[in-house]
């Protein structure tokens, strides 16, 4: 698995306050991301445990407040933020929840969900103090014995002053420590919220216990319930009773009832407290007579019990109301402290996990500490609280929800019962699809998935495989399996060998070419890469290119995407333009014994929607675990007509974990003993993204230079930034605030090499104005100046240099073929016809090159301009436009013969990243050209390997166009800035050709249909 270390030479430093729930979890999330923890807890240390993993049962017969009725649920959603092994450990302690649903005193039904709620909504059942001890052993040591967090016990902090910079605390133990955040995880009573801010009583206390029921066919072992009604001793108390089967033989209860003071029970206060045995009786006065669903006497259970915790409930009222940091960020509440709840839907645990989670991550997000401002620490703080209070919010509006309808008395409760029970009886389906959505609204479900996803993490479980495959079979895959397919830092690749078999008939052979499937090969190469995005409409979207017969003439890249339903059935689109309109459903599991990953269709939705009954498509395919990789075998069938087999092997491409930032852990890149750390300007991109992706993949360190806030990019949880990047601010002119750290002071841990992208847009559909133009030649002279003058001020020797060109360079060149060798200043520049559309643009491409040129061999000692083409992206660069001009059904812009020199992003950013090392080993190497291949200290044409026209490109996109666009139109339309259309540029990869650059998308066509 790719072992991804943060590079900083200074991590953030967190100060918890607290060893609950919230609290355990931040402090392992934080460690697992280089962040170290301290976490300081009032209670004493726990006593050793007997044995290694706690039993749920010990807790019935403890007088601890801590360990008496602590029954709990965990959701998919805060399941999934937690390693393997420790939800293994607490799949093992605890029990899946069978079903559950709602009852009146006699034990009849008012409300039920649909039968197969339990597969769709999987709750684990586990003690509290389970939870907590499994927590804490795995957030004090790692797999290894190696402590991951400090924690002092029998303290709390006594005294702390925020500042800017950050937090200085005084222990009670008589410890001081320093740190850069200090997180209240502290529960309802934190001495850290707004003193404004007090709890709310509710008016009602919870009566808990756990308690064993040795006989194992006993029916409390089996559903879940709650049921409502009033106290037999008093017809006007409105109460609640809860059942949960935990591990057996373990059961907990809950008796919620309105306690005041005077009453036979009188409120506890805001602490818990052991009930005396003695009051046991009015317990059983009030639910005398209550059956369960199956018909046994609820005082049955409460009669066994050996101790019953009082629990008056209280929540953290208007959540959204109040901050829920201070000191400009540098303190930040966390779990009860910000949000405590009533305990009425079992997610109080599971927000708390969230919560962690999401502070974790976006505490990952900050550069280190000698690079972070006040504003990007305020902005963290800012990202944690839109994320995290709707969904607080919302927990407490269905929780009280929950107990304003259960404790309603008299006639009310009376046509309640009757309106639930005919509902349930007459319309189960209706009451059970309300009874779903009120479950996934307050999980924080969306079109996309069922529950609330949590941010990405490439050491947890938050994949897409996590939410398609049962949560006991995903540790059953192999492991470089399970990290190729829930790694979502990176794109993941790889390559084999495979043998297509086409369907023989003439309909199949037709069917198999519109869809885009490949042609019949044998043991060809293969290749494959996914990457994953999200948004915050779809989740977690994968996509797939496999490329059949790799350097074939027959070779074809095929773009799927996958993505996790609702009801955690995986979607494949069909590729091609109907990949996100049409999808397959597949059913995953791990088989049994040789760990292969089975994939089964059980229906087809098209635009979203299911199409019930109706066998359109059928696909099955198997890959079976093999050193580094799998082995595969899968068949397509369409209208029951065979469409294609495919077999064979598949290997991963192992990802490089990028390397320490320390001078001691060195990455030769091609001249001992250098550190392959880039520096990328406008890596922020819609090419500097991808390029980022690939050379973090590759294994490099990469320092991203943006103007904007770094911190800006905090858009939890949907930002996935991999490990080893860093961010930085600049202002694209001067060395000022970033030069220094990024080369390193000559230190030996600094950049080796920069890959300039920085520049004003051109695009958008804008004219270009006199100011457009200045600005788009300022900012990239500007930028060269930049890294020119930082390279310099670090005395570091043997520097790289990649500025970002374009096809542009040439201008309108006709049918003529560009090599990368062209020189626009040779025979006295260009003609009149190659800059009839434009002089601007070759003449801006033109200085460019020149004014990189001119950093070598001094500050850098070698130089290599990237001519890139127009590339193809899904929402970026010219392709959107492209694709409208199709929808609309150009059949050409202007004459149509002009040549566009396409590249798609993907190889775009392999390629750009072939430059980048190339010319960083020339440097090494100090002689131009030496040891860096046809790529180095050059000009390289970043362009497909195949000319397309204008015509061929919009025929690509299969729309049946027949509307010609005068070139006169759009000059009309958007002036000078018309020449993008216009030009003609028939570059040629030749230097790309000569140094082995395996291209994924050999035609337009087929880049295209990747794309769509």
């Amino acid at each position: 698995m790719a072992a991804y270390r943060h590079l900083h030479k200074q991590h953030h430093h967190a100060l918890v306050s607290g060893g609950g729930i919230s609290a355990l979890t931040l402090a392992f999330l934080c460690a697992r991301r280089g962040i170290p923890c301290t976490l300081v807890e009032r209670a004493a240390p726990p006593s050793p445990s007997p044995s290694p993993s706690p039993s749920p049962s010990s807790s019935s017969s403890s007088s601890s407040p801590s360990s008496i009725g602590g029954g709990l649920g965990l959701w998919p959603a805060s399941l999934r933020i937690l390693p393997h092994k420790l939800r293994t450990d607490l799949i093992a302690a605890g029990r899946w929840m069978d079903t559950v649903g709602f009852a009146d005193a006699a034990g009849s039904p008012l409300a039920r969900p649909l039968r197969d709620f339990a597969d769709r909504f999987p709750v684990l059942c586990v003690d509290r103090s389970v939870l907590i001890e499994l927590l804490r052993d795995y957030a004090l040591r790692d797999e290894e014995g190696k402590a991951r967090v400090t924690l002092y016990n029998d303290t709390v902090i006594e005294s702390y002053e925020a500042t800017a910079h950050g937090v200085s605390a005084q222990l009670s133990n008589g410890k001081s420590v320093q740190a850069d955040f200090l997180i209240a995880a502290d529960g309802i009573h934190s001495r850290f919220r707004p003193a404004s801010v007090a709890p709310q009583s509710l008016g009602y206390s919870y009566f808990r216990a756990n308690v064993d029921v040795p006989d194992s066919n006993s029916p409390w072992l089996g559903t879940s319930f709650e049921s409502w009604g009033t106290s037999s001793a008093d017809a006007n108390l409105p109460v609640r009773f809860g059942f949960v089967p935990l591990k057996y033989p373990t059961v907990f209860w809950f008796l919620a009832v309105p306690t005041h003071r005077g009453s036979s029970i009188p409120p506890q206060g805001i602490r818990a407290s052991v009930m005396d045995n003695g009051k046991k009786q009015i317990l059983l006065d009030i639910v005398k007579g209550w059956k369960s669903p199956s018909g046994l006497a609820v005082s049955d259970l409460i009669a066994d019990s050996t101790a019953i915790l009082q629990t008056d409930i209280y929540k953290i009222p208007n959540v959204k109301a109040f901050p829920w940091y201070s000191h400009g960020g540098r303190v930040i509440l966390m779990g009860d402290a910000a949000h405590a709840t009533a305990p009425n839907i079992a997610q109080g645990a599971g927000l708390c996990i969230e919560d962690a989670s999401v502070l974790a991550s976006l505490l990952s997000l900050l550069p280190p500490p000698s690079g972070t401002t006040p504003r990007m620490v305020e902005n963290v703080a800012k990202a944690y609280e839109r994320e995290r209070k709707p969904r607080a919010a919302t927990v407490q509006l269905v929780a009280d929800a929950i107990a304003t309808v259960g404790q309603i008395a008299g006639p009310l409760a009376a046509a309640r019962n009757w309106a639930m029970s005919l509902t349930a009886q007459w319309l189960p389906r209706l009451q059970g699809a309300i009874f779903e959505t009120a479950v996934a609204f307050s999980l924080g479900g969306s079109s996309a998935s069922a529950t609330w996803i949590p941010p990405p993490d490439p050491s947890s479980s938050s994949s897409i495989l996590a939410r398609v495959l049962p949560a006991d079979q995903l540790g059953g895959l192999a492991p470089h399996v399970l990290a190729f397919k829930t790694d979502t830092a990176v794109p993941q690749r790889g390559s084999g060998t495979v043998t297509v078999e086409r369907g023989s008939s003439a309909l199949a052979r037709w069917l198999g070419a519109a869809f885009g499937l490949p042609a019949a090969m044998r043991d060809a190469r293969f290749d494959a890469s996914v990457s994953t995005t999200d948004s915050a409409r779809r989740g977690e979207t994968q996509r797939w290119t496999r490329v059949f017969g790799v350097g074939l003439a027959q070779q074809q890249a095929y773009t799927t995407t996958h993505e996790a339903t609702r009801d955690g059935l995986l979607a494949e689109g069909v590729g091609g333009w109907l990949d996100r309109a049409v999808q397959i459903l597949y059913r995953v599991s791990v088989r049994a014994g040789d760990g292969a990953l089975v994939h089964e269709s059980v229906g087809v939705r098209a635009a979203g929607v299911r199409l019930l009954g109706v066998p359109l498509v059928a696909s099955r395919w198997v890959e079976v675990p093999i050193r580094d990789g799998w082995s595969f075998d899968g068949t397509i069938w369409l209208l029951g007509i065979k469409l294609m087999r495919y077999h064979g092997a598949f290997r991963i491409d192992p990802c490089q974990p990028p390397p320490a930032a320390d001078a001691a852990a060195k990455v030769v890149d091609g001249a001992g003993g250098r550190a392959r750390h880039a520096i990328v300007t406008g890596g922020t991109g819609m090419i500097g993204v991808a390029t980022v992706d690939e050379l973090v993949r590759r294994g490099w360190r990469v320092t991203v230079l943006t103007r904007s806030d770094p911190s800006a990019f905090l858009r939890a949880p949907l930002l996935r930034r991999p490990d080893g990047v860093a961010y930085m601010q600049w202002d694209g002119k001067t060395s000022r605030g970033w030069g220094a750290q990024a080369f390193g002071d000559g230190d030996g841990g600094g950049a080796t090499a920069v890959l300039n992208l920085a520049g004003a847009s051109v695009g958008g559909g804008r004219r270009w104005t006199a100011r457009l133009k200045a600005a788009v030649l300022d900012s990239r002279l500007n930028a060269i100046h930049a890294v020119r003058q930082a390279a310099a001020e670090s005395g570091v020797r043997g520097l790289a240099l990649v500025q970002a060109g374009a096809a542009g360079v040439a201008g309108d060149s006709g049918s003529q073929p560009v090599d990368d060798a062209f020189d626009p200043a040779a025979a006295g520049g260009l003609s009149a016809a190659a800059t009839r559309h434009s002089r601007f643009r070759p003449a801006t491409c033109r200085a460019i090159e020149e004014a990189a040129a001119a950093a070598a061999p001094a500050p850098f000692a070698a130089v290599a301009v990237a001519r890139i083409g127009h590339v193809l992206a899904p929402r970026a660069g010219l392709f959107p436009y492209l694709r409208l001009a199709a929808l609309l059904r150009a059949l050409r812009l202007g004459d149509g013969g002009q040549y566009v020199p396409w590249v798609h992003i993907d190889d775009a950013a392999r390629a750009l990243c072939d430059i980048l090392e190339a010319t960083a080993a020339t440097a090494a190497a100090a002689a131009p050209g030496a040891a860096g291949g046809p790529l180095a200290a050059t000009t390289v044409n970043v362009v497909g390997p195949t000319a397309a026209t204008n015509r061929e490109v919009l025929a690509a996109f299969g729309c049946g166009g027949f509307v010609p666009v005068p070139a006169a139109v759009l000059r009309l339309l958007f002036g000078e800035a018309s020449c993008v259309l216009l030009d003609s540029a028939r570059l040629e990869a030749r230097r790309l050709k000569e140094a082995g650059f395996v291209f994924r998308y050999k035609t337009v066509s087929e880049a295209v249909r990747a794309l769509c």
